[in-house]
């Protein structure tokens, strides 16, 4: 039999300038209900693991979350992106999904970078960004 773990995420919709923090229950079912999905790829942002929608993109390419930059100053350009709800965690030696600490969730509120945009229907969305050299 399974045991069951809690543990401590962060979840970013792009709705809201921050992510929220919460205590969850690590099951599949449960990242696909927070994701509002059926299918799940996990990949890392800015040092952190990222669980996330596998087909995103296909869904509503308009509700990018989180994108990749690369390029100086004014020749700096997106180069991919994550879409839809994204759940940040960390992971351990045996590659189970475990709790942010204090410091992930310090530089997911105030250091990551961000940025916002206007959706199709003139929402305002919030964005994560990451820069490559």
């Amino acid at each position: 039999m399974k045991k069951i773990r809690q543990i401590q995420v962060a979840i970013f919709d792009g709705t809201k300038l921050f992510p929220e923090i919460r205590l969850i229950t690590d099951d599949l079912q449960v990242y696909y209900d927070i994701i509002g999905c059926h299918t799940i790829d996990i990949t890392t942002f800015n040092g952190l693991d990222v669980v996330c929608d596998d087909e995103g993109l296909l869904k509503d390419s308009t509700q990018m979350t989180a994108s990749y930059i690369s390029g100086a100053n004014s020749l700096q350009r997106l180069t991919s992106g994550l879409f839809g709800t994204l759940v940040f965690t960390r992971h351990n030696d045996e590659g189970e999904l475990t709790s942010l600490n204090s410091i992930d969730i310090e530089n997911l509120v105030t250091r990551f970078p961000r940025g916002s945009y206007y959706n199709s229907s003139g929402e305002e969305r919030f964005i994560l960004l990451s820069y490559e050299g």
